[in-house]
């Protein structure tokens, strides 16, 4: 075959080559170009970029565990200083009524003698 026919059944292979790669390319961008691909690939992005944030956010939470959970129980008491407060005092209040409900129902305290006493035994009748 000669030179120049052999050029032209190499360039006719090659573009050919290069027609079936370029529609399989199309085919391929036509595919991830539909919205369902879209958002598969965006919930891969964002199930990345949360994972790194959570790793870098346990680092920073085992970095500093003392002094972010004492914010945040400072921060959790500010946040409910009202109510905190108001059951405080009721709580106090009603410590307050048993305590006093308790001293008048309460028998009085004895001394030994007094309860002897009481029940009618002289110190000489003691076993």
């Amino acid at each position: 075959m000669n030179p120049r026919r052999l050029h032209l059944v190499n360039s006719a292979r090659r573009a050919l080559l290069q027609r079936g790669v370029l529609r399989r390319s199309g085919a391929l961008a036509k595919a991830n170009l539909t919205p369902d691909a879209l958002k598969e690939r965006a919930k891969r992005r964002v199930a990345g970029e949360v994972e790194r944030g959570t790793a870098a956010t346990g680092a920073g939470l085992r970095k500093y565990a003392m002094p972010l959970s004492a914010a945040a129980a400072a921060g959790m008491v500010f946040a409910f200083r009202r109510p905190l407060a108001d059951a405080i005092d009721a709580v106090l209040d009603l410590v307050e009524r048993k305590n006093a409900k308790a001293a008048t129902t309460a028998h009085p305290v004895q001394t030994p003698e007094q309860h002897d006493e009481q029940i009618g035994r002289s110190e000489t009748e003691q076993p």
